[in-house]
């Protein structure tokens, strides 16, 4: 499993997961709000990914899976 895809997996659904939640407060701020915050909010989630997977258990079974 590529580290880079599945950071970016777990960055995207969590960006996702917070416009989803706002979307009434882009009724007034439109497209242009939705945009900033997934960048916003993907980039943070991002770094977060990072941090998280450097973390975790990098082997299982003696196999690498995360690279």
């Amino acid at each position: 499993m590529d580290k880079k895809i599945v950071t970016h997996e777990i960055a995207m659904t969590a960006a996702k997961c917070f416009v989803d939640s706002n979307k009434p407060d882009y009724i007034h701020r439109g497209t242009d709000g939705i945009v900033e915050d997934m960048v916003k909010y993907y980039l943070k989630s991002y770094d977060k990914a990072v941090q998280e997977l450097d973390h975790a258990h990098p082997k299982k079974d003696g196999i690498s899976f995360l690279k």
